[in-house]
C-alpha cells in the first residue's frame, strides 16, 4: 500500500512584539490621530518597559502650530505640548516618527517645532460629475476619478496622508460646483441628484479653455456611477470637510468663471456677465455654499477664463465677481458675523487697484493667489513671475502661491535640495499666506498610469509619497536635514530593502530630480502645456518639440542664470568666449553627468532585483525604475542640446562639420529615446491628458525623434 504522506507541522505564527507603551491624548481628533500613530510605531518595534506618552496639553504661548516634546527618561515619560490643536498633532506625529526611526521610545529626544510656511496646501482639480466638470475633465485620469470624489474612504485616506506630511490646507477646484453641492431655494430645479459620467470617449477636439467640455451628445450618452440625492451629497461633503478639520486641514473651494454647464440654460441662466438672472443665481449659490457648509473655510475664484478678456473689460468682470461671490459671501456672513471666512481672489486679468476699489466692503478676509512658477515649479528655485505681485500688493493683504506641477505626471521625483531652496525663496509670512501644490493637467486623486495591477488605482499621494513628503515636511520645517530625509527613506523600506540600497535610491532621486529643472530653465515656455517628461509642447499645436525650435527659437527662463541656445550661438559666432551665465553646453554636460551617475546607481540596484517582488520591495524597485526613465530622458536632452548648438553654428558659419556633428548627436538621441520608450512601455499606459489634448506615448514619438535627424540632414541656412 502507498505510504501516507508525511505532513509538516504548521508553524506557529510569530507573536507580535511586546508593547508596554501607553498613550494618553486629549479628546481632540487631531491628538487621537497622532496617538494612534505613536501606538502603531511602538507596536511595530516592541516596547518592553512601561513608557507613557502624553499628547494632552495645549499652551498657546508656544504659538501657531508649534509643539514641544519633553522626555523624562528616568520616569519613562514623553510629554507633547502644542501651541494649538495642530501643534499638538504635529508634536505627536514627531514622536511617532522618532520611535519608528530609533526603533523604540528610548531614542526620542527633546525637540521643538514651528511652521516655516504658515499654510501648506494642495491644489486639487475635482471632477465631480459630467455636468459639473473641472478644468481638465477631458482626460482619462479625470473620468476614472469621478467615482472617487464621492467615496468617503478615498477622502479619509487622503487627508490622513496629508496630515502626516504636515499639510494644513486643501483647495478643491471645479468650474462650477454649485449644482453638485448646494440647493438654492429660488432655483430648485438646478440641484443635481446622482453622479453622472459620459460614456463617450474624449479626444483632442476639446479646447484648453474648457468651453466645450459638456456637449449635447453627452446628455444622451451617460452612466450613473452613483445614486445620491442632493441631500445625501450635502451630507457627504459636510462629512468630508469635517474630516479634513479633524486632521487640521482647512478646506477651500475655488472656481473658474463663468461656466454654467450644470444649469444648462434653466431659468434663462447663461454665461453672459450682463445677465441679471445669472448674477442672482451665482450670488445665491455662493450664499448657500457658505450657509450649507460650516466647515468650509473659504471660496476662491478668478475674474476670467470664460469671460470677455477684451481690454477695458477688467472692471466689468471684476464687478461681476463682486456682485456674485463678494455679495454672496457678505449675505451669509451677515447672518453669522463671528464666522471667519476667506475669499481667495486669483490675480490674472485684474489689478490691485480694481480689487481694492470694488471689494472695499467685503466682510471676510480677502486674500489673493498667483502662479509662482507659471505651470512649471520644477524649473528654477527662484522664479521671478510674482515679484511684481508682491511689490504692488497692499500691506494688509496676503498671497497664496500656486505651485503648479505640470512638468511630469508619470515618474516619481525627489530632490530635497531643490525643494528646500525653492520654498526658502518664497516671501515671508508678512506677505505670503502659503502655497497650494498640485497639477492642472492631471487629476491627483487615484493614479491610473501603471500597467501593474498592484500600483493601478493607488492614491497619487501614495505613489508619489516622497515628493509630497518633501514639499509638506520642508514647508513646515525648512531646517529639516537631508540626513533626516534619508532616514525616512530607509524607514519606508525597512524589512524589505537594506539601508544601503535605500541610501542609493535617495541619491539617485536627488540626481535625477535635477534633470527636468535644468531642461526647463534652458528651453522655457510660459504656457501651461509645455511637458518636458515627453518633450511635448503647444507652441503651435500639441506635439513634439522638434530640433528646429530648439536651435532657432528657444528661450531660457528669465533670471534663471542660463543662456539660451540661440543667444549662445550668436555670441560664439561673434567671437565671445567668456560668459557669466550657464551656457547650453554646460547645461548639457550637467545633464549627462547627473544622468550617468543615476544610471550607474540604477544598474547596481537592479542587478539585485528578484524575479518576483511584492509590497514595499516592489515599490522600491518601481521607484528605482522611474529614476532610470528620468536619467535616460536626461541623456536624450543632453545630446539634443548639443545638436541644437551645432545646427545653430552651422546656420551662422555654413561649415558642414557642424551639421554632421549635429546629425551624430541626434542619432544618439534617437537611441536614448527608444530606450526611454521601452522603459515607459514596460510599466506605464498612455492616458489622454486634458490640457495636453493627447495621450503621451513615447513609442509613438519615436517617429518624431527620427524626424529630427531628417530636419538636420535637410537643414537650410537661414541668416538672421
Amino acid at each position: 500500500p502507498t505510504a501516507e504522506p508525511t505532513l509538516e507541522p504548521t508553524p506557529e505564527p510569530t507573536p507580535p512584539p511586546v508593547c508596554n507603551l501607553t498613550v494618553a491624548t486629549a479628546e481632540l481628533p487631531q491628538a487621537e490621530f497622532a496617538g494612534e500613530d505613536i501606538l502603531a510605531a511602538a507596536q511595530k518595534c516592541g516596547v518592553e518597559e512601561a513608557w507613557k506618552v502624553s499628547v494632552e496639553t495645549i499652551d498657546e504661548n508656544l504659538g501657531y502650530e508649534a509643539y514641544k516634546v519633553e522626555v523624562a527618561r528616568e520616569e519613562l515619560t514623553i510629554t507633547v505640548t502644542g501651541g494649538d490643536t495642530n501643534g499638538l498633532m504635529y508634536g505627536g506625529l514627531e514622536v511617532a516618527e522618532q520611535i519608528a526611526l530609533a526603533n523604540g521610545p528610548e531614542g526620542v529626544i527633546d525637540c521643538e517645532g514651528a511652521p516655516s510656511i504658515a499654510n501648506r496646501g494642495i491644489k486639487f482639480n475635482a471632477p465631480l460629475d459630467m455636468r459639473t466638470p473641472s478644468y481638465t475633465d477631458a482626460g482619462e485620469a479625470a473620468q476614472l476619478n469621478i467615482p472617487n470624489m464621492w467615496d468617503m474612504d478615498f477622502w479619509t485616506e487622503y487627508f490622513d496622508e496629508l496630515a502626516r506630511n504636515r499639510y494644513n490646507a486643501f483647495s478643491l477646484w471645479n468650474l462650477n460646483p454649485f449644482p453638485s453641492m448646494v440647493k438654492v431655494e429660488d432655483y430648485p430645479d438646478i440641484a443635481l441628484d446622482d453622479v453622472w459620467r459620459t460614456t463617450l470617449p474624449f479626444d483632442d477636439s476639446y479646447n484648453g479653455t474648457a468651453t466645450n467640455l459638456v456637449r449635447p451628445e453627452h446628455w444622451e450618452n451617460y452612466e450613473v456611477v452613483k445614486e445620491m440625492t442632493i441631500d445625501e451629497k450635502i451630507d457627504f461633503w459636510r462629512a468630508v470637510m469635517a474630516y479634513a478639520h479633524d486632521r487640521g486641514i482647512k478646506f477651500y473651494v475655488i472656481t473658474w468663471n463663468i461656466y454654467t454647464y450644470g444649469e444648462q440654460g434653466k431659468y434663462g441662466i447663461d454665461n453672459d456677465s450682463s445677465n441679471e438672472t445669472t448674477i442672482d443665481y451665482f450670488r445665491k449659490s455662493v450664499e448657500a455654499m457658505v450657509d450649507t457648509y460650516p466647515d468650509l473655510d473659504g471660496l476662491g475664484a478668478a475674474a476670467g477664463e470664460n469671460m470677455d478678456w477684451t481690454p477695458g473689460m477688467e472692471s466689468v468682470n471684476e464687478n461681476w465677481l463682486w456682485q456674485t461671490y463678494g455679495l454672496g459671501i457678505n449675505d451669509a456672513l451677515e447672518k453669522d458675523p463671528d464666522r471667519e471666512f476667506t475669499f481667495i481672489h486669483r490675480l490674472h486679468l485684474t489689478e490691485f487697484d480694481l480689487i481694492g476699489e470694488i471689494w472695499a466692503d467685503f466682510k471676510g478676509t480677502l486674500d489673493v493667489s498667483d502662479k509662482y512658477s507659471i505651470a512649471h515649479m520644477h524649473s528654477s528655485t527662484n522664479p521671478p513671475f510674482t515679484r511684481e505681485t508682491f511689490e504692488l500688493m497692499p500691506e494688509d493683504m496676503r498671497a497664496w502661491l500656486e505651485m503648479r506641477s505640470d512638468d511630469m505626471y508619470y515618474a516619481r521625483w525627489g530632490d530635497p535640495d531643490f525643494a528646500r531652496e525653492y520654498l526658502s525663496g518664497m516671501p515671508g509670512q508678512e506677505k505670503c499666506r502659503g502655497f497650494l501644490f498640485g497639477t492642472d493637467g492631471y487629476i491627483i486623486g487615484r493614479d491610473y498610469t501603471a500597467s501593474d495591477s498592484d500600483e493601478y488605482g493607488i492614491l497619487h499621494i501614495q505613489k508619489h509619497w516622497y515628493e509630497y513628503m518633501l514639499w509638506g515636511r520642508l514647508g513646515y520645517d525648512l531646517t529639516l536635514s537631508n540626513d533626516h530625509i534619508l532616514r525616512l527613506m530607509e524607514e519606508r523600506f525597512e524589512g524589505a530593502i537594506s539601508a544601503e540600497k535605500a541610501d542609493e535610491l535617495y541619491e539617485a532621486m536627488a540626481l535625477a530630480g535635477k534633470i527636468i529643472p535644468q531642461v526647463q530653465r534652458l528651453v522655457w515656455q510660459d504656457g501651461d502645456n509645455n511637458y518636458p517628461e515627453m518633450c511635448l509642447t503647444n507652441i503651435t499645436s500639441f506635439g513634439f518639440l522638434d530640433i528646429k525650435y530648439w536651435a532657432n527659437s528657444s528661450m531660457a527662463m528669465e533670471e534663471s542664470g542660463v543662456m539660451s541656445i540661440p543667444d549662445y550661438v550668436k555670441a560664439v559666432s561673434a567671437g565671445e568666449s567668456d560668459f557669466d551665465l550657464q551656457t547650453p553646453l554646460e547645461a548639457a554636460d550637467a545633464l549627462e553627468d547627473w544622468s550617468t551617475q543615476t544610471l550607474d546607481l540604477v544598474e547596481t540596484l537592479l542587478a539585485e532585483e528578484p524575479e518576483t517582488a511584492s509590497g514595499s520591495e516592489k515599490e522600491f524597485y518601481n521607484m528605482v525604475k522611474d529614476q532610470q526613465m528620468l536619467a535616460t530622458m536626461g541623456m536624450y536632452y543632453s545630446v539634443k542640446i548639443r545638436a541644437a548648438v551645432e545646427l545653430g553654428l552651422y546656420n551662422e558659419t555654413e561649415d558642414t562639420t557642424h551639421q554632421e556633428t549635429a546629425i551624430g548627436y541626434l542619432e544618439q538621441g534617437l537611441e536614448y529615446w527608444k530606450e526611454y520608450a521601452e522603459l515607459f512601455d514596460e510599466r506605464y499606459v498612455p492616458l489622454l491628458m486634458g490640457r495636453l489634448q493627447l495621450a503621451p506615448n513615447p513609442t509613438e514619438l519615436i517617429a518624431d525623434a527620427e524626424e529630427d535627424i531628417s530636419i538636420a540632414e535637410t537643414w537650410r541656412i537661414r541668416k538672421r
